[in-house]
């Protein structure tokens, strides 16, 4: 997905009062410390990534981890380069190359590269604060993609069932409700939206088609996970919120 780039564009409004390296490095650590107490059955649980248990979810995690990096370090063309070699052409095979690098590791061995790199980027993005990665989408702000970042560890978090205490629940769906609508106007959906007591109202500006969606259910749509609960909303709003249409 294309992304806006270098200047902050007026999406970010949204997410302003939120720290993304915070919410970033505590999605990172209970990421690690869930894995790091899962026995050998643990890791053999499927996740709701379809053919991926817990055990190449990590692989994927830390697969993600070298390409954060690489935006980082200005090695992102060799790194796509390498993908390519080994018969990568889309996200989805580049996806399966991070996994397929990792399949003959131990569970503890992907792990402790996991924790390594996760913490190595979220260092390298705060070093980098107030300047432009090189992504695949061209140059854009370190803080916004640490927004990213965090909404995508949040959500495979999700997949793999860790632990969310019930006191956290409330504020880290509004934080993460708060940059799916920033990822939806900076994605350029034909959405409007409107935050009413705590949920937002969407709006599909091409069919008129609207929906109120409690901060759960935003986040779902927007990460593609609403599933069966899509039924309840206008299917021109759901299919919008995640990114087709």
């Amino acid at each position: 997905m294309m992304r806006a780039v270098s200047s902050k564009p007026a999406a970010a409004r949204h997410v302003e009062s939120l720290d993304p390296y915070a919410l970033l490095e505590v999605e990172q650590r209970r990421a690690v410390d869930f894995l790091r107490g899962l026995d050998e059955a643990g890791w053999e649980v499927p996740t709701a990534c379809p053919g991926w248990r817990r055990r190449e979810m990590a692989a994927h995690l830390a697969g993600g981890e070298d390409y954060n990096r690489s935006t980082i370090d200005g090695t992102r063309e060799q790194f796509v380069a390498e993908g390519v070699a080994a018969g990568a052409h889309d996200l989805d095979s580049f996806n399966d190359w991070g996994v397929r690098r990792r399949a003959d590791r131990s569970a503890g061995e992907v792990l402790d590269e996991l924790d390594q790199k996760s913490a190595a980027t979220l260092r390298g993005l705060r070093d980098r604060d107030g300047s432009d990665l090189d992504t695949m989408a061209g140059p854009y702000s370190a803080g916004l993609q640490a927004f990213h970042l965090a909404f995508e560890s949040a959500i495979h978090n999700d997949d793999m069932d860790v632990p969310i205490d019930s006191s956290d629940r409330a504020a880290r769906d509004a934080w993460r409700a708060a940059v799916s609508r920033f990822m939806i106007e900076e994605a350029g959906r034909p959405l409007e939206l409107e935050v009413v007591d705590g949920s937002t109202r969407v709006r599909n500006t091409s069919t008129g088609d609207e929906a109120i969606l409690d901060d759960d259910d935003l986040v779902r749509a927007v990460a593609g996970r609403l599933r069966d609960r899509a039924a309840r909303y206008p299917q021109a709003v759901v299919e919008v919120l995640r990114g087709e249409g």
